[in-house]
Protein backbone atom coordinates (compact mmCIF):
# COMPACT_ATOMS: atom_id res chain seq x y z
CA UNK A 1 0.00 0.00 0.00
CA UNK A 2 1.21 3.35 -0.92
CA UNK A 3 2.21 5.55 2.22
CA UNK A 4 2.79 9.64 2.61
CA UNK A 5 5.05 11.04 4.71
CA UNK A 6 3.57 13.50 6.85
CA UNK A 7 5.78 14.78 9.93
CA UNK A 8 9.27 13.42 11.12
CA UNK A 9 11.36 14.82 13.50
CA UNK A 10 14.68 15.36 12.44
CA UNK A 11 16.86 15.29 15.26
CA UNK A 12 14.97 11.80 16.54
CA UNK A 13 15.05 10.43 13.20
CA UNK A 14 18.70 10.74 13.01
CA UNK A 15 19.27 9.44 16.15
CA UNK A 16 17.41 6.27 15.56
CA UNK A 17 18.90 5.77 12.08
CA UNK A 18 22.62 5.41 12.97
CA UNK A 19 22.57 1.87 14.23
CA UNK A 20 20.31 0.64 11.58
CA UNK A 21 22.01 3.15 8.54
CA UNK A 22 25.45 4.06 9.98
CA UNK A 23 26.46 7.73 9.70
CA UNK A 24 26.90 7.42 6.37
CA UNK A 25 24.32 7.27 3.47
CA UNK A 26 25.87 6.05 -0.26
CA UNK A 27 23.81 8.04 -2.63
CA UNK A 28 23.58 6.49 -6.00
CA UNK A 29 22.27 7.10 -9.36
CA UNK A 30 23.22 5.45 -12.78
CA UNK A 31 24.70 6.71 -15.63
CA UNK A 32 24.17 5.62 -19.02
CA UNK A 33 28.21 5.73 -20.72
CA UNK A 34 28.15 5.25 -24.50
CA UNK A 35 31.78 4.86 -26.40
CA UNK A 36 33.36 3.46 -29.49
CA UNK A 37 35.47 1.07 -29.45
CA UNK A 38 36.54 1.04 -33.24
CA UNK A 39 36.69 3.93 -35.45
CA UNK A 40 37.14 2.19 -38.28
CA UNK A 41 34.19 0.51 -37.74
CA UNK A 42 31.42 3.17 -36.63
CA UNK A 43 29.62 0.34 -33.35
CA UNK A 44 29.38 1.65 -30.08
CA UNK A 45 28.33 -0.02 -26.70
CA UNK A 46 26.44 1.41 -24.44
CA UNK A 47 26.55 0.28 -20.53
CA UNK A 48 25.33 1.39 -17.34
CA UNK A 49 27.58 2.73 -14.60
CA UNK A 50 26.62 2.86 -11.16
CA UNK A 51 27.81 6.54 -9.70
CA UNK A 52 27.41 7.46 -6.04
CA UNK A 53 29.17 10.03 -3.40
CA UNK A 54 28.57 9.17 0.80
CA UNK A 55 26.45 11.78 2.59
CA UNK A 56 26.82 12.48 6.29
CA UNK A 57 23.51 11.06 7.74
CA UNK A 58 22.75 14.66 9.26
CA UNK A 59 23.29 16.45 6.37
CA UNK A 60 20.19 14.87 4.44
CA UNK A 61 17.04 15.72 4.14
CA UNK A 62 15.10 14.43 7.35
CA UNK A 63 12.31 12.76 5.17
CA UNK A 64 14.96 10.88 3.51
CA UNK A 65 16.46 9.99 6.56
CA UNK A 66 12.66 8.65 7.63
CA UNK A 67 11.92 6.58 3.82
CA UNK A 68 15.24 4.66 4.64
CA UNK A 69 15.20 3.69 7.84
CA UNK A 70 11.35 2.66 7.82
CA UNK A 71 12.60 0.29 4.62
CA UNK A 72 16.13 -0.95 6.96
CA UNK A 73 14.17 -2.15 10.07
CA UNK A 74 14.21 -5.40 10.85
CA UNK A 75 11.14 -7.20 10.25
CA UNK A 76 10.87 -8.04 13.96
CA UNK A 77 10.49 -4.45 15.19
CA UNK A 78 7.69 -3.74 13.10
CA UNK A 79 4.04 -4.40 13.55
CA UNK A 80 0.54 -4.10 11.37
CA UNK A 81 -1.81 -4.55 15.13
CA UNK A 82 -1.45 -2.82 18.21
CA UNK A 83 -2.77 -5.60 19.87
CA UNK A 84 0.34 -7.64 18.20
CA UNK A 85 2.45 -4.86 19.87
CA UNK A 86 1.47 -5.09 23.05
CA UNK A 87 1.40 -8.63 23.61
CA UNK A 88 5.32 -8.20 21.88
CA UNK A 89 5.92 -5.76 24.93
CA UNK A 90 4.86 -7.76 27.50
CA UNK A 91 7.84 -10.33 26.51
CA UNK A 92 10.09 -7.24 26.03
CA UNK A 93 9.41 -6.86 29.74
CA UNK A 94 13.15 -7.71 31.04
CA UNK A 95 14.99 -6.02 28.30
CA UNK A 96 15.67 -2.30 28.52
CA UNK A 97 12.60 -0.81 26.66
CA UNK A 98 13.44 2.65 26.83
CA UNK A 99 14.56 4.07 23.68
CA UNK A 100 14.69 1.12 21.10
CA UNK A 101 12.79 1.81 17.70
CA UNK A 102 9.74 0.23 16.77
CA UNK A 103 7.05 0.73 13.75
CA UNK A 104 3.67 0.43 14.92
CA UNK A 105 0.35 0.94 12.36
CA UNK A 106 -2.38 1.80 13.82
CA UNK A 107 -5.34 4.31 13.78
CA UNK A 108 -4.69 8.00 14.85
CA UNK A 109 -7.07 9.60 17.33
CA UNK A 110 -6.04 12.55 18.13
CA UNK A 111 -7.62 14.85 21.51
CA UNK A 112 -10.62 17.52 21.11
CA UNK A 113 -10.84 17.27 17.55
CA UNK A 114 -13.61 16.38 15.59
CA UNK A 115 -13.71 13.81 12.82
CA UNK A 116 -15.80 15.87 10.46
CA UNK A 117 -13.05 18.49 10.25
CA UNK A 118 -11.19 19.08 7.15
CA UNK A 119 -7.33 20.09 6.83
CA UNK A 120 -6.85 23.35 4.57
CA UNK A 121 -3.28 23.73 4.03
CA UNK A 122 -3.95 27.45 3.05
CA UNK A 123 -6.01 27.65 6.37
CA UNK A 124 -5.14 24.77 9.08
CA UNK A 125 -7.33 25.34 11.79
CA UNK A 126 -6.58 26.07 15.25
CA UNK A 127 -6.20 23.62 17.53
CA UNK A 128 -6.13 23.82 21.47
CA UNK A 129 -4.64 20.65 23.21
CA UNK A 130 -3.14 20.15 26.42
CA UNK A 131 0.98 19.45 26.15
CA UNK A 132 2.86 18.33 29.29
CA UNK A 133 7.20 18.09 29.60
CA UNK A 134 8.35 14.51 28.60
CA UNK A 135 12.08 14.85 29.91
CA UNK A 136 12.15 18.21 28.51
CA UNK A 137 10.33 18.12 25.85
CA UNK A 138 6.77 19.79 25.31
CA UNK A 139 4.04 17.21 23.91
CA UNK A 140 1.05 16.02 23.55
CA UNK A 141 -0.79 12.80 23.27
CA UNK A 142 -2.23 10.53 20.74
CA UNK A 143 -3.88 7.46 20.58
CA UNK A 144 -3.02 4.59 18.18
CA UNK A 145 -5.79 2.11 18.30
CA UNK A 146 -6.22 -1.07 16.76
CA UNK A 147 -8.66 -4.04 17.84
CA UNK A 148 -10.28 -1.93 21.09
CA UNK A 149 -6.38 -1.82 22.21
CA UNK A 150 -4.86 2.12 22.95
CA UNK A 151 -0.82 2.72 23.07
CA UNK A 152 -0.28 6.40 23.94
CA UNK A 153 1.63 8.31 21.01
CA UNK A 154 3.86 11.30 22.54
CA UNK A 155 4.48 13.83 19.34
CA UNK A 156 6.38 17.13 20.01
CA UNK A 157 4.22 20.20 20.25
CA UNK A 158 5.51 21.70 16.40
CA UNK A 159 4.34 18.76 15.31
CA UNK A 160 0.53 19.38 16.07
CA UNK A 161 -0.92 20.99 12.74
CA UNK A 162 0.28 18.00 10.97
CA UNK A 163 -0.50 15.61 12.82
CA UNK A 164 -4.34 16.90 13.30
CA UNK A 165 -4.53 16.00 9.18
CA UNK A 166 -3.80 12.16 10.32
CA UNK A 167 -7.05 12.27 13.03
CA UNK A 168 -8.67 9.12 12.59
CA UNK A 169 -7.07 7.84 9.62
CA UNK A 170 -4.69 4.85 8.74
CA UNK A 171 -1.08 5.58 9.91
CA UNK A 172 2.38 4.48 10.83
CA UNK A 173 4.49 5.76 13.08
CA UNK A 174 8.35 5.11 13.47
CA UNK A 175 9.48 6.06 16.74
CA UNK A 176 11.29 5.09 20.34
CA UNK A 177 9.78 3.44 22.96
CA UNK A 178 9.62 5.63 26.62
CA UNK A 179 8.78 4.99 30.24
CA UNK A 180 5.60 5.96 32.05
CA UNK A 181 4.29 4.23 35.16
CA UNK A 182 2.15 1.14 34.20
CA UNK A 183 -1.45 1.55 32.87
CA UNK A 184 -3.99 -0.06 31.77
CA UNK A 185 -4.40 -0.38 27.49
CA UNK A 186 -7.41 -2.60 27.25
CA UNK A 187 -8.21 -6.01 27.68
CA UNK A 188 -7.09 -6.35 31.04
CA UNK A 189 -3.55 -5.47 29.74
CA UNK A 190 -0.61 -3.36 31.62
CA UNK A 191 2.20 -1.93 30.22
CA UNK A 192 4.34 0.78 31.37
CA UNK A 193 5.67 2.21 27.72
CA UNK A 194 4.53 5.05 25.25
CA UNK A 195 5.73 5.01 21.90
CA UNK A 196 7.59 8.58 21.07
CA UNK A 197 6.51 9.37 17.65
CA UNK A 198 9.86 10.59 15.18
CA UNK A 199 8.11 9.77 11.63
CA UNK A 200 4.34 9.01 10.89
CA UNK A 201 3.35 8.11 7.52
CA UNK A 202 -0.44 8.15 6.37
CA UNK A 203 -1.71 5.05 4.75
Amino acid sequence: MAKSLVYVNKEMIIGLSVPYLGSEIQVVTEVSVTGGFNWLIQAQVSETQKKGTFAQIRDMPPETVANKLVTSMPVSLKFDDVDVFTNQLKQWDQENNVGKLVAVSGVLKLPNISNDDTFNPFAPQSINVSTFLYYGAECFACELTGDSIKLPVYFDKEALQLISYCNNKSVEIVGALGWVPYYDVGRNRSINSILKGAALWVK
